[in-house]
């Protein structure tokens, strides 16, 4: 914005990015009329610069906090703009609409730094030190925001009508919520175009598989990078956040995790007050889906140079068993090519002396988790459990309210029929709530794959596989709640407890033998299928690392006591 001789400054705004966006009718206008100011006799010779402010409102002073225009009134105020430079425009509102005093004061600014400025729709010419000019800027500016107001107290009543009908759920027959179009903006993925919000027929699929990818691990530049490969199958938006209408911007992507509208939530202020709508956007992913989103993105900010991405670091389940650190991955240098990759305490790469631990070549550690769990998180999820929530909940109510009437047969003198009448008929009504709930877990337990060994991807020990690791990364997110490893050197034990409270546990010594000391416990509950799916990971699963090679371990069958083992 700097200029050394007088400069003839050419400035056009509009307030939306529907106004800047296709078509910019506004902006031509304002350009077109920037060309004839050229050519006016006074501006000949001068040395013109033009800038803008597209989408920018001028009532809300967001063209003076983050726009082109407060760049040039900071640049008067530093007297780096020439004196007798003039700043053109169509009319004065498209300087500002803000309130009389804060509008004159930064049009002031501009003045007393021996700029002029020059509105080519009037022919109105603004100097410092001059009456008539002084009151006609007072006039205009007072008109602008008085303007700007009323639009603003139009559009704020159109919004709570707007709200109200959302609230009472108003909807169209394909179950669509109304839109809020005339308040704020919209989300790229969703089309409002009839009214109500719907998913975009072409952007919606995009903003889908951006999830898919990040929940596989994939960072902000490999996903950018895809799409930008894939224009024809996912073509970028027009929006404010994109920038670059060539392709996909990385802002888009690199912010896209940020907001609970991928969750379908859409906030807006009115009149200073807050409001959440629920379920407005179609949703992207659900809300589990969206926390493990921004665990991702947490944990990649948190990985320090050298670090690996483990299959159970970063997520707060690991730790140590001598120090209660937690478990690090780590790329290492060894003189060993099968060490590329060890799992050690945190506490111990900071200092040998502080942990008694060793580390672990994370093929042989993660071959050994799998057997462990693997038949466990890749097990296929019931299709939908809220029959036998909904079962339990009743089970637990009707049982509270046997208590109670219990209470009142002792403590009653009177009545003791009635209540003892109503105590069976409960009893009646928890044994059938019961009956019912076993024949749900039945069509549960009949899912159980016994063959599941088949479902889980060898290759997810290679540390490069992004992809394979990064789907069993979630599966232990969701389904495992600590790991305790006892990591010395020739042995490693292990002991996770997973989210139903049950625990396995296993020893792994000279990164060969194997021996699981879980078997029993399984054996014990009576569920063969379970077994039968657990012993199938056991006996059959085979890793394959980087390079190739497969990792397999020796179940070992000699009685050693590892009873006293992990204490």
């Amino acid at each position: 914005m700097e200029s050394k001789v007088p400069t003839l400054y050419i400035y056009s705004r509009v307030s939306s990015a529907k106004q800047a966006g296709e078509g910019r009718s506004g902006m031509l206008r304002q350009e077109s009329g920037a060309n004839i100011a050229q050519e006016l006799e006074e501006f000949r010779g001068m040395p013109c610069r033009v800038f803008d402010d597209s989408g920018m409102s001028a009532h809300s002073g967001k063209n003076i906090d983050q726009g082109q225009l407060g760049q040039f009134v900071e640049a008067c105020r530093n007297g780096d703009v020439a004196s007798g430079s003039v700043l053109a425009m169509e009319h004065l509102d498209r300087f500002t609409r803000l309130s009389l005093t804060n509008a004159q004061r930064i049009l002031n600014d501009v003045l007393l730094s021996g700029v002029s400025v020059y509105c080519w729709s009037s022919g109105q010419r603004y100097e410092k030190d001059d009456l008539l000019s002084a009151i006609t800027a007072v006039l205009e500016l007072k008109a602008a925001n008085d303007y700007s107001e009323k639009i603003r107290q139009r559009v704020t009543s159109s919004a709570l009508l707007v709200l109200k009908a959302i609230k009472e759920n108003k909807r169209d027959a394909d179950g669509h919520l109304l839109a809020m179009k005339s308040f704020g903006s919209n989300k790229w993925w969703a089309c409002v175009k009839t009214g109500y919000v719907k998913p975009h027929p072409v952007h919606f699929k995009a903003a889908k598989k951006i999830i898919e990818l990040t929940l596989l691990g994939w960072g902000s530049r490999r996903v950018l990078d895809f799409l930008n490969a894939n224009q024809e199958e996912f073509p970028p938006p027009s929006c404010t956040y994109n920038k670059i209408q060539k392709g996909w911007g990385s802002g888009l992507v690199a912010t896209f995790h940020h907001s609970r509208t991928l969750i379908g939530e859409k906030s807006i202020t009115i009149e200073g007050e807050k409001h959440v709508i629920k379920d407005y956007y179609p949703k992207l992913c659900t809300p589990l889906e969206f926390r493990k989103i921004r665990e991702l993105k947490q944990e990649k900010k948190t990985i320090r140079r050298g670090d690996a991405n483990g299959l159970i670091t970063g997520m707060g389940i690991a730790e140590c068993f001598h120090c209660k650190s937690t478990i690090h991955a780590r790329r290492t240098n060894s003189v060993h090519t099968y060490e590329s990759v060890v799992y050690r305490c945190a506490t111990k790469a900071r200092s040998s002396k502080l942990c008694k631990s060793a580390s672990i070549d994370s093929r042989y550690l993660e071959t050994m988790l799998i057997k462990m769990i693997g038949s466990y998180i890749y097990q296929p999820p019931p299709a939908d459990t809220s029959k036998a929530d909904a079962l339990e909940l009743e089970i637990q109510e009707l049982g509270n309210q046997a208590e109670s009437i219990m209470d009142l047969m002792i403590k009653a003198k009177t009545g003791q029929d009635m209540l003892i009448a109503r105590f069976d008929q409960i009893n009646e009504e928890k044994e059938l709530k019961q009956k019912q709930l076993e024949e749900e877990m039945e069509v549960f337990n009949e899912e159980v794959n016994t063959d599941v060994f088949l479902s889980i991807p060898p290759t997810i020990l290679d540390y490069n596989n992004d992809e394979a690791r990064g789907q069993v990364r979630l599966l232990i997110r969701a389904c495992v709640r600590k790991i305790v490893l006892v990591i010395d050197k020739g042995q490693v034990e292990a002991m996770i407890t997973l989210r139903d409270g049950s625990i396995r546990h296993a020893v792994l010594v000279n990164r060969k033998q194997y021996t699981d000391l879980s078997f029993d416990a399984i054996h014990a509950t009576g569920d063969g299928r379970q077994l039968a799916s657990y012993a199938s990971v056991q006996n059959n699963w085979v890793g394959i690392d980087r390079k190739g090679n497969e990792i397999s371990l020796l179940d070992d069958d000699w009685n050693t006591d590892f009873s006293n083992f992990y204490q």
